[in-house]
């Protein structure tokens, strides 16, 4: 064995492996970290020409996508707010009692009390925790309390009526006394 000479039949069988090894190594930890990393680069610089496209058609378009933005934007503000918005449940009452303010004095009621609540202080722990509640009592005839049941129930403002107490005024006459109940569900933006 040592010592001995190799015979042309094994000395082609150890070159044979000795170039297999050469090639898989030079294959293991040549070619193919460099491939990954020549893979790596072009993936890089596509996503860099598709950015590119898209900052190009961007600034391309940008007069156009603008003017559809701001279209969009004063489609939105035309358009009615439905739900109450505040950053507290003291916050979305206080919007609650503006809105119905607004529309009491609309239907020409004489607003005598306006009071706002959190319902959830009322029923705590059910869906109801994220609605606002708002007490109203003025003096008006029936075709404003006719009014303002129709801006509540149909108005921009999204609210339910809960109660509703009408008695006749003693000390003016025709006019009548209208206690309301109004509740609403409210977003914090």
């Amino acid at each position: 064995m040592f010592g001995r000479q190799i015979e042309p039949r094994e000395r082609r069988t150890l070159i044979l492996a000795a170039v297999v090894s050469v090639a898989a190594l030079t294959t293991a930890f040549g070619i193919v970290p460099y491939a990954r990393r020549w893979q790596a680069r072009e993936e890089a610089i596509a996503s860099k020409r598709e950015q590119l496209a898209r900052l190009n058609w961007l600034t391309r378009n940008e007069a156009r996508l603008t003017r559809t933005a701001d279209d969009r934007e004063r489609v939105l503000d035309a358009a009615p707010r439905r739900l109450i918005v505040g950053e507290s449940p003291s916050l979305a009452s206080a919007e609650l009692q503006r809105a119905i303010q607004e529309m009491a004095e609309a239907s020409q009621l004489q607003v005598q009390q306006l009071d706002g609540a959190h319902a959830s202080a009322v029923s705590a722990g059910t869906s109801e925790a994220s609605h606002v509640a708002v007490r109203l009592s003025a003096v008006g005839d029936v075709i404003g309390l006719a009014d303002l049941l129709e801006r509540i129930t149909r108005g921009a403002t999204y609210a339910e009526l809960h109660e509703l107490d009408v008695q006749p005024n003693p000390v003016r006459g025709e006019l009548l006394t209208i206690n309301v109940a109004v509740r609403a569900p409210w977003v914090q933006p």
